[in-house]
């Protein structure tokens, strides 16, 4: 159904469904189709009316819409990049490790066996 607000820019009151206005007391057929064609124009009017009032609520709410979806599907993005990215730091420093140790290691046991010879 038509909001009020639309109604009232209009000036139409609200009719119920299926329901074809009545003519003005006392119309004759002559005057009937005379006021077709105003009644053409009048419904134009109407649908061009309430198709730019419906573009103008759907295009100030579509933004906020679209940043709702694009943040809600980066969100999970991120998370899933940034656990891969947390895995793969925690291999390389493991990796890492591991190379330091074995090279401390070997440093370590060719200085003992030096000082042995020595």
């Amino acid at each position: 159904a038509p909001s009020p607000v639309t109604l009232a820019t209009t000036g139409m009151a609200p009719m119920a469904p299926g329901a074809a206005a009545a003519p003005p007391p006392g119309a004759s057929s002559a005057a009937g189709s005379a006021r077709t064609g105003n009644d053409g124009r009048h419904w134009d009017r109407l649908e061009a009316e309430l198709r730019a009032s419906i573009l103008r609520q759907i295009t100030s709410q579509l933004p906020a819409e679209i940043d709702a979806i694009v943040q809600n599907q980066m969100l999970g993005a991120m998370e899933r990049l940034l656990g891969a990215l947390a895995d793969e730091m925690r291999l390389a420093v493991s990796v890492c490790l591991q190379d330091i140790v074995e090279h401390a290691v070997r440093a370590e046991l060719d200085r003992l066996r030096n000082a042995n010879r020595g």
